[in-house]
């Protein structure tokens, strides 16, 4: 059985919330496992919470500071989101996510059309095609690892046929997509022995798309041909955004994907209702993105600001645990209780404001087809025995390893 924690250990539940706080940092091995019980204190005890931790930084955890923090970006920039804070080493700050004002409005325009609706669903067919190959092989064997032979593979190859890469890259890709993922900032050295061979990486796959013409629908050719402002994406700023996808493609769904697993094998009456009512499945998926929310992401803040009744001046950084704020009491009834049927469920996962993910629409339809695969092939699945589920750590939240039995 996955073993969700439900209750603050009785040494930590007895300490005063702000040495807890004072600690707080997302790369703590204890809070991989489980931070819902630190989470619920600090939204109890002390909502806009300081950690020492990094140089020093507020901690947000109630639901209505946060959404204020993500709907006000002219006092809160997301120039340096991350906490630690790192110099993106794939040229400047990445885009669009660490790009305020009118120039992040304008990259926003220049990718809409790379993650809308109508893009997104024709790759539904290659899902599901290639969910059921990484099925296969692993129901042959009567199981497997869910997280590096299904969840995994399942957002990577999405991410491949998008750029129309080989499978062949992809083990450098994963490899340096943990490096920056999770090394905790700790990696630099690591980070620029590495940094250049993917920026050739993506800088080849651009050349030979431009020596194509940039016509056919691949993402590479279509940042070719996108406008920011009236002119062309330069090389560097393609190759960029080229990585800043690859982060969310191959690192955030797959971790998703892999904390929806963990939750079905621990709650089988829960995966009973989806194998009763496939139709509840797309509920589903919003309410474990609440219950099982994984990203925190940072904010600076550039002109003085008060968030629940703290003032904060210009310069102070805050964490936002997006996680913390789909248990929020003050925001949903009995949040405790997994409801695939939950209306007006309206989490942050995707956050909010100008700076809303942009593939959410690609997160869902992942998460939708692997949940919908998986029980086409098996409903009867369980934690393999002798095993614990891994947990990674980092910004994201989220498993190395599962190993179920079918």
């Amino acid at each position: 059985m996955v073993r969700f924690m439900t209750t603050q250990p009785s040494s930590e539940a007895a300490e005063p919330i702000e040495a807890v706080a004072a600690r707080f940092e997302v790369h703590d091995p204890a809070l991989q496992h489980d931070p819902h019980p630190v989470y619920a204190r600090l939204r109890a005890e002390r909502p806009v919470a300081h950690s020492d931790m990094h140089g020093g930084h507020h901690i947000l955890s109630r639901y209505d500071d946060v959404l204020a923090v993500l709907q006000d970006p002219a006092r809160f920039s997301s120039s340096g989101v991350l906490i630690p804070s790192w110099e993106f080493p794939v040229g400047g700050p990445q885009i669009p996510l660490e790009i305020d004002g009118e120039d992040h409005r304008l990259y926003r325009v220049a990718l809409a059309s790379l993650f809308s609706p109508a893009q997104i669903a024709p790759l539904e067919p290659l899902m599901r095609t290639t969910a059921r190959r990484l099925l296969a092989a692993i129901s042959a064997k009567g199981g497997g690892e869910m997280i590096s032979e299904y969840a995994s593979p399942l957002a990577a190859e999405t991410f491949l046929h998008t750029f129309d890469m080989t499978r062949d890259v992809l083990p450098d890709l994963l490899a340096y997509k943990d490096l920056l993922i999770r090394g905790g900032g700790e990696r630099r050295d690591d980070l620029a022995a590495g940094s250049p061979a993917i920026v050739g990486l993506f800088q080849e796959q651009l050349e030979r798309r431009r020596a194509e013409g940039a016509t056919g629908p691949d993402a590479m050719s279509q940042l070719l041909r996108a406008r920011f402002a009236g002119r062309p994406l330069t090389d560097d700023e393609i190759v960029n955004i080229s990585v800043v996808i690859m982060l969310a493609s191959l690192d955030t769904t797959s971790a998703a994907l892999g904390n929806i697993l963990a939750f079905l094998v621990n709650h089988p009456d829960h995966r009973r209702q989806l194998t009763q009512d496939p139709a509840l499945i797309p509920g589903a998926v919003e309410e474990l993105l609440r219950y099982e929310g994984m990203i925190s992401n940072g904010r600076l803040v550039t002109e003085k600001a008060t968030v629940g009744g703290v003032e904060l001046s210009p310069g102070e950084r805050v964490m936002l645990l997006y996680a913390s704020t789909g248990r929020d009491e003050r925001k949903y009834d009995d949040p405790e209780t997994v409801q695939f049927e939950r209306a007006n469920i309206r989490h942050l996962t995707f956050g909010a404001g100008p700076h809303r993910c942009l593939g959410m629409h690609l997160a869902r339809l992942t998460l939708r087809v692997g949940i919908e695969e998986l029980h086409g092939v098996t409903t009867d699945y369980r934690l393999a025995p002798g095993s614990e589920p891994e947990w990674a750590l980092g910004h994201v939240r989220g498993l190395l390893s599962l190993e179920l039995t079918f």
